[in-house]
């Protein structure tokens, strides 16, 4: 016979009871007295859901399922990331980004800084003109 986990409308006790099947739907009532059926909780084992198919980012192959997932992570060295991890990594690579960012700003004022009047000069005019710049990382 399965458990089913109950919460009296009452007085708010949980408790468990041992009903066949059959007796599923029948009222259930709390050991308080009250006249008030109980609620059914929802209890049950931990179920894994399967995952999602998805396309391996290292050889375009399609993955199914959670045993392919692990076959296909053990096969490149990889792993699943732990929790706060990829928010660590986002972070690290903002901080990066700023230092990158700031270094470019001093190299490009040193430039400019260096540059003999002339330079300075025409430098301003192709602003004016509209000329952009795109930084390229490699």
């Amino acid at each position: 016979m399965p458990v089913y986990v109950y919460r009296c409308a009452t007085c708010s006790k949980k408790f468990e009871r041992f009903l066949p099947l059959a007796e599923y739907d029948k009222p259930t009532f709390c050991a308080c007295g009250s006249e008030v059926p109980a609620t059914k909780q929802l209890q049950a084992p931990m179920i894994r859901g399967d995952y999602a198919d998805y396309t391996c980012p290292v050889t375009g192959k399609l993955i199914s399922g959670r045993r392919a997932h692990e076959e296909n992570l053990k096969r490149h060295g990889c792993r699943v990331l732990e929790s706060g991890e990829r928010e660590d990594m986002l972070r690290r690579k903002a901080r990066e980004e700023q230092v990158f960012d700031s270094s470019l700003d001093s190299t490009i004022e040193e430039t400019i800084y260096h540059m003999t009047p002339e330079q300075k000069t025409r430098l301003a005019n192709e602003v004016e003109a509209g000329v952009t710049a795109t930084v390229v990382r490699g």
